[in-house]
């Protein structure tokens, strides 16, 4: 949990203008994706941990959904496969996916490749430990910027508290 959540958010804006920036460009060379995994590795569990606080985020927000492309996963009897062999590419689902569960996906991510052409970088193909065998998700860099920029500009200017008997706890509204 974040105690301040400015220096976070302040770095997520850093990261979606990186981002921006990498994603028109046609040339990246390997150690350019490192960076660019491990930062989206680390700004996805900072987006997960401002999801998890009661306080550091919009409501409005934190129900947010994504569009994505689901591909189904297809078991072929051959002892070694490449990924793309795996995945039905030619039936694309559409699906809304919670930015709780696109964090988990890439936290927890054992599948993780980005698609570049010749524009520049054009989505991510991601897929976490527990759905590797069930499907893998494209989320188009254009939606990760810009779920990194909605958390950067999200300030809370209310907070409303009541105190809820059944869990003992105190139910928090953040507008």
């Amino acid at each position: 949990m974040f105690y301040e959540s400015y220096y976070p958010k302040k770095e997520l804006e850093v990261i979606s203008r990186e981002l921006k920036k990498f994603s028109l460009r046609f040339l990246l060379y390997n150690n350019w994706i490192y960076k660019l995994e491990k930062n989206c590795f680390i700004w996805f569990y900072f987006v997960r941990k401002l999801l998890e606080s009661k306080n550091k985020i919009t409501d409005n927000i934190r129900h947010y959904k994504i569009s994505v492309k689901s591909y189904k996963f297809i078991w072929k009897k051959t002892r070694w496969q490449p990924f793309w062999d795996e995945y039905d590419y030619d039936n694309p689902i559409e699906e809304l996916l919670s930015i709780r569960d696109l964090t988990h996906q890439f936290v927890h991510s054992q599948l993780f490749f980005w698609w570049k052409e010749w524009s520049g970088l054009k989505y991510i193909l991601v897929a976490s430990d527990k759905k590797i065998y069930e499907k893998i998700y494209q989320i188009d860099i254009d939606d990760v910027i810009k779920i990194f920029k909605i958390f950067s500009e999200n300030n809370v200017v209310k907070i409303t508290t009541t105190y809820n008997e059944k869990s003992w706890n105190f139910d928090v509204q953040c507008s």
